[in-house]
């Protein structure tokens, strides 16, 4: 259907036929705002509407939905005072090298297919052809992208300035997200953030990582980032909310500094 597909805002597909419309209509998935995937036996038992609270919402049990949501706060508030003088020499490095804004604003699909507007520093000379990347991220998803260097990546993506390849070096473009934290779009923990156009290619065992926010950091980024392949991080991410503890996330926040300082999995 092309450009055709009309943008909506929520969508509630039975899970047993996600594959099938996903097949059927390969758009409607990623110009859909929110999507919420439904037990089959759940629709079977119920009489009227489904309703959406619950477990739907969230797989985390209240009280730990709590606790999580007051470390988020707490320490992006903190994380945003402590990284500014980093964010200002980043920003004037970045306006120094290219022309273009210095903040990069990307359409994200977080929790239960909730659209939001990720913050990044801009690592890339300004109106860019994501095309080749785009492609890319299709086969990664598919398992049938090669690997470069041992990672899943554009390893030399003519995109990235020099400024902003040192930026990813040490994921200085990403503290902006602790912004997105703070409003609630994003968890310091969680699955990595997901583009809509991958979301249209994922099949109802990868749509299980939009369960919870998606994170700043997360089991992926603690894991191996860019060494795994597309199905390991789905295996991750899955595994993360279905055996999610407080005491977990403290331990993925502990990893996370080594992770980054020595670029392990990084391109």
């Amino acid at each position: 259907m092309g450009d055709a597909v009309p943008e909506r805002d929520e969508l509630i597909v039975r899970d047993d036929l996600f594959d099938d419309l996903r097949k059927a209509e390969p758009r409607l998935l990623e110009r859909t705002h929110r999507v919420w995937l439904l037990p089959a036996d759940d629709v079977a038992s119920r009489s009227r509407t489904p309703r959406l609270a619950g477990p739907l919402a969230s797989p985390l049990p209240p009280v730990g939905r709590v606790m999580k949501r007051a470390l988020d706060v707490l320490l992006a508030l903190v994380g945003l005072l402590l990284a500014l003088p980093v964010l200002v020499l980043a920003a004037v490095a970045v306006r120094v090298e290219t022309p273009g804004p210095i903040l990069f604003r990307q359409v994200r699909v977080g929790a239960n297919g909730k659209r939001f507007q990720l913050l990044k520093i801009r690592t890339m000379v300004h109106r860019n052809d994501d095309g080749e990347h785009r492609s890319y991220v299709a086969a990664y998803i598919r398992g049938a992208a090669p690997a470069e260097g041992g990672v899943f990546k554009l390893v030399r993506d003519p995109r990235i300035t020099r400024v902003g390849r040192l930026l990813r070096r040490f994921s200085v473009d990403e503290l902006p997200q602790l912004w997105n934290v703070l409003m609630g779009d994003m968890s310091l923990i969680g699955p990595r953030p997901a583009l809509p156009e991958e979301v249209g290619l994922y099949d109802r065992v990868a749509w299980q990582r939009l369960r919870v926010r998606p994170g700043l950091t997360g089991p992926w980024q603690v894991g191996g980032r860019c060494r795994l392949s597309f199905a390991e991080m789905v295996d991750l991410d899955v595994a993360y909310w279905c055996s999610w503890s407080f005491r977990r996330d403290i331990g993925i926040l502990l990893r996370t500094p080594r992770v980054v300082l020595l670029g392990t999995g990084a391109a």
